[in-house]
């Protein structure tokens, strides 16, 4: 079965308790009509502790349905280190376990992985 192309739903600004149930909407839209998708975290300015949960709910939904699905955390930014105080990513930006595969660092963008 094909994935089709990645589709990116891109992030800006203020992620918090205030808008999460519409980033959970969106992604929850992304995934019902791609068959990959990867979230661009370059443009987060603030994000919380509920937002991220979203993130990782809306991973454990793709993973349930066999999607690829990854959120670029560029190093310098907001989303990482905000992974990094709730403990998904160590200080050099690593996952901190298997599970946390799914968080992309710069990396990802250089080796011409995405566009």
């Amino acid at each position: 079965m094909s994935t089709g192309p990645v589709h990116t739903v891109r992030l800006s600004g203020d992620y918090t308790l205030r808008n999460v149930a519409e980033l959970a909407q969106g992604l929850a839209e992304a995934l019902a009509a791609h068959g990959q998708v990867l979230v661009d975290g370059r443009d987060v300015e603030t994000i919380d502790f509920a937002a991220i949960q979203v993130l990782v709910s809306a991973h454990k939904t793709a993973q349930a349905e066999g999607k690829p699905f990854g959120v670029f955390a560029p190093a310098a930014g907001a989303l990482a280190q905000t992974l990094r105080r709730a403990g998904f990513l160590d200080a050099a930006g690593r996952p901190t376990s298997t599970q946390g595969q799914f968080w992309l660092d710069d990396s990802f963008f250089s080796n011409g992985k995405a566009a």
